[in-house]
This record gives structure tokens, C-alpha cells and sequence, in this order.
């Protein structure tokens, strides 16, 4: 999906196809408490990898759009931070939501943090 991505955002624009992507994850993870067998959960999860690219592209994007006014020494520093946050932070936050109130909880926090990214852009 990330191929497409390229000339849907020069289309579309950024911004709608990180609204997109972020509504989709949303409804996922929305269904994700209400399924019960592990192919279920299988498929959601494929799912969720397939609708991933809709907001890490344009996030992407933006920043590389940044990059000329953000100037050398800001731009490593707003890709350590944006790295740490995707690679370490969430995770860890997600393990300790996890083992704190279960997979109910956690899939719930994570549909209502997609919501919170839809609105961010409109």
C-alpha cells in the first residue's frame, strides 16, 4: 500500500488520506474486542496493516514538506522524536495498558486515539 500512497497523496493531499487512514483504524479497532476467533483476529489484524500505510505516509510527507524550514540540526531532532514516539514509547505504553486492564481496554484506548488523530485534521 505504501506505493500508492505516493500519487494518492499528490491527489488527494495529505492531510485527507491521513484522515482516511486514521477513521479506518478507528472502526477497526473498534471491532477488534468483538472478535473471537483467532482467525478473526488474524484478519483484523491484517487489516490494520493494510489501512497503516494510510497514516504513516502522509505523516512522512509532512515532515519531508517541513524539512527545508526546519533546517539540519531541527530535522534529526523531529525524526529521533517522532522514531522514539513509534518504536519505543507506544509500544511500552501499549504493553503497560495491556498488562494493567487487558485487551478490551488497550483495543478501546487505541480506537479512541485514532479519533483523536481524525479530528486533529479536520
Amino acid at each position: 500500500m505504501a506505493l500508492p500512497m505516493g500519487a494518492w497523496i499528490d491527489r488527494h493531499g495529505s492531510r485527507a488520506m491521513f484522515l482516511r487512514g486514521a477513521l479506518a483504524a478507528a472502526l477497526l479497532y473498534l471491532l477488534l474486542p468483538l472478535l473471537h476467533t483467532p482467525w478473526q483476529v488474524i484478519a483484523g489484524a491484517a487489516l490494520l496493516a493494510f489501512v497503516l500505510p494510510f497514516r504513516t505516509v502522509p505523516i512522512q510527507t509532512e515532515f519531508l514538506a517541513m524539512l527545508p524550514t526546519l533546517g539540519p540540526a531541527k530535522a534529526g531532532w523531529n525524526r529521533a522524536a517522532f522514531m522514539l514516539g513509534l518504536a519505543f514509547i507506544g509500544p511500552a505504553v501499549s504493553a503497560a495498558v495491556l498488562s494493567a486492564f487487558g485487551f478490551g481496554t488497550l483495543f478501546r484506548s487505541e480506537e479512541h486515539t485514532s479519533e483523536l488523530q481524525s479530528l486533529a485534521y479536520l
